[in-house]
């Protein structure tokens, strides 16, 4: 990682431009998880729990967020229909022990 420094720049201010790139590069999540060793079923648990990054599609002009904006006030039950689109829709889950 690097990060140059400006002439009239403050030291402080290059120590935070260099943190954020270290953040935003994953190298520390990335180490912090090779810590310890992680099983099979730990990879897999954790790899399903992490959100995944969309690929693709357009990005929205201002018209068509607007557009949306003004749906989503209209139709304020997002139109999922009839079960109203809660956090908890079934399936999958505890199943308790046999």
């Amino acid at each position: 990682m690097q990060v140059t420094v400006g002439e009239n720049e403050n030291g402080e201010s290059a120590i935070r431009r260099f943190r954020r790139a270290v953040m935003n590069s994953g190298h520390i999540n990335e180490t912090r998880r090779r810590r310890y060793f992680e099983n099979v079923q730990d990879i897999k648990k954790r790899k399903q729990s992490t959100p995944r990054k969309k690929k693709g599609g357009k990005p929205r002009t201002a018209a068509q967020a607007l557009a949306e904006k003004e749906q989503a006030a209209s139709n304020p039950g997002g139109g999922r229909g009839r079960g109203g689109g809660g956090e908890f829709r079934g399936g999958g889950g505890f199943r308790g022990r046999d």
